[in-house]
């Protein structure tokens, strides 16, 4: 009955957003650049993936080194030469829940530099959403697969709900330091978040001012009321308008942080990030989201927000 409750409320939001987003997605089609990938592309990117699917829960380089098969989380401090060896312009192939963002962050580095094109199979999730998505020139997302944002957490209860002001100059929810926070978490969470908005920053075209409104999303470093990150095209994690509203009625409702992932529909990435991101098939509803969430991640429905 609640979940029933939830969907509800979901579209009752999209509903009264329908004509404001018909009206940006015009504009957002306008900014966005022409696709730069052909069937060669494809036929590539599908070959490397069957290969990739033979190393499963791997993190390797084929013998060519023109590709790197990473299959698991990001992991603080492990060793990623592997990925330096790969040759530019080469596959770096990825089925990742996510992880440590410092390790994401060194990686989309070494993507970037090395022009590399990221190809999803399954799911990419958490920080490899947030930073390997974005890392390098190109990115190719194959059908039936999954690319899912989150609010940063804490497991030790230090993270907590904040209302900020989002590009678009409205209330938006982010994740702040709790008061009672440990002061090491709330050094340590003002370092990733500056971190990570120095390598986003590379990775958008321009500021909050240039890019549509319909792109939002929010971690605070500071205290709420205001614009975390005034020279970024979103605020990260992003979100649509759709979505920036579903999370802040879910938050009135509770007064918590809600706990799910989303989606984020490719035609706004396109009018924010350098990076030029293709689906093979974007999940065309929420039910379709549902199922290969299901059948991917083993997740049940409306454990991730679909943003159409």
């Amino acid at each position: 009955m609640h979940a029933a409750m939830k969907r509800i409320d979901d579209r009752q939001v999209l509903t009264t957003l329908t004509a404001f987003a018909g009206a940006a997605v015009l504009v957002l089609l306008l900014c966005s650049g022409a696709h730069a990938f052909d069937q060669r592309d494809r036929d590539k990117y599908a070959s490397a993936i069957d290969y990739c699917r033979t190393k499963p829960g791997q993190k390797t380089i084929n013998a060519e080194k023109n590709i790197v098969c990473y299959d698991g989380p990001t992991v603080r401090d492990e060793d990623i030469s592997f990925v330096r060896e790969l040759r530019d312009f080469g596959l770096f192939v990825v089925r990742s829940e996510g992880g440590d963002v410092v390790d994401a962050i060194e990686i989309a580095r070494v993507l970037a530099k090395k022009h590399e094109d990221v190809v999803v199979y399954d799911y990419c999730n958490s920080a490899c959403a947030q930073f390997l998505i974005v890392a390098s020139d190109r990115t190719y997302v194959s059908r039936n697969s999954i690319v899912a944002l989150h609010f940063p957490t804490s497991t030790d209860g230090y993270a907590c709900a904040a209302m900020t002001v989002g590009p678009d100059g409205l209330g938006q929810l982010a994740t702040t330091p709790c008061p009672w926070a440990d002061p090491k978490f709330k050094l340590t969470f003002s370092l990733l978040v500056r971190s990570a908005e120095a390598f986003l920053r590379s990775r958008t075209k321009g500021s909050a001012e240039s890019v549509s409104t319909t792109v939002s999303g929010g971690y605070a470093p500071e205290s709420s009321g205001i614009n975390p990150h005034p020279d970024l095209s979103f605020n990260p994690p992003p979100q649509s308008a759709y979505v920036q509203a579903v999370m802040r009625a879910r938050f009135e409702k509770t007064g918590a942080l809600p706990q799910v992932a989303w989606t984020w529909n490719p035609r706004y990435a396109k009018a924010a990030l350098k990076t030029d991101l293709e689906y093979e098939a974007y999940p065309e509803s929420q039910d379709q989201l549902d199922a290969i969430a299901k059948r991917v991640l083993l997740r049940a429905a409306g454990d991730i927000i679909y943003d159409p």
